[in-house]
C-alpha cells in the first residue's frame, strides 16, 4: 500500500525524461572510457551520474555523423554498450511517461564465530539470510 502511494506521488516526476545511470552499473567503465576520449563530446566528466536521456542523445548524436565510419573515437560495441545502459535505465521514455525501476539482490553470509579471535570459538556463529533492495524513478 506504502509503496503504490509512492509510485503514485512520483507521477510529477515524468519531466525528467528517465533515470540516472548508476554509479555501480558494469556499463561505467565503458561510458567513462568514451567520455574520457572524447567520443561522446555532448557529456562532461564533471557532471556524474549522467542521466539515461543524456547518454541516449549523445550516442545517438555520435552515430548519426555522416563522418563516423571514417573517423572512430573508440568501438562500435561500446557505443552499443553505453546505448543499452541508456535503454535500461530509461533514456527512451518520452517526456509524460514514468519509469520505476526496482532491483532486488538476496545473498547469505556466514559466521563461525561471534569474537574476533579464532582460537576462542564461541556459540555465536551460523547463517544468516539478507536482500539488497534498489528503487529508482
Amino acid at each position: 500500500m506504502l509503496l503504490a502511494l509512492a509510485f503514485a506521488a512520483s507521477a510529477p516526476a515524468g519531466a525528467q525524461e528517465g533515470g540516472y545511470i548508476p554509479l555501480d552499473d558494469p556499463a561505467m567503465p565503458t561510458i567513462d572510457a568514451l567520455v574520457a576520449r572524447g567520443a561522446l563530446p555532448r557529456l562532461s566528466s564533471l557532471e556524474r551520474p549522467y542521466r539515461a536521456a543524456d547518454l541516449r542523445d549523445a550516442v545517438d548524436s555520435v552515430l548519426n555523423q555522416s563522418h563516423w565510419g571514417n573517423t572512430p573515437f573508440a568501438p562500435h560495441r561500446w557505443y552499443r554498450i553505453a546505448r543499452g545502459a541508456a535503454a535500461r535505465y530509461g533514456g527512451g521514455i518520452g517526456r509524460d511517461e514514468v519509469v520505476v525501476l526496482a532491483s532486488v539482490t538476496p545473498f547469505v553470509t556466514a559466521q563461525s564465530s561471534g569474537g574476533r579471535e579464532l582460537m576462542l570459538a564461541d556459540t555465536l556463529g551460523g547463517i544468516y539470510p539478507g536482500m539488497h533492495l534498489r528503487l529508482g524513478a
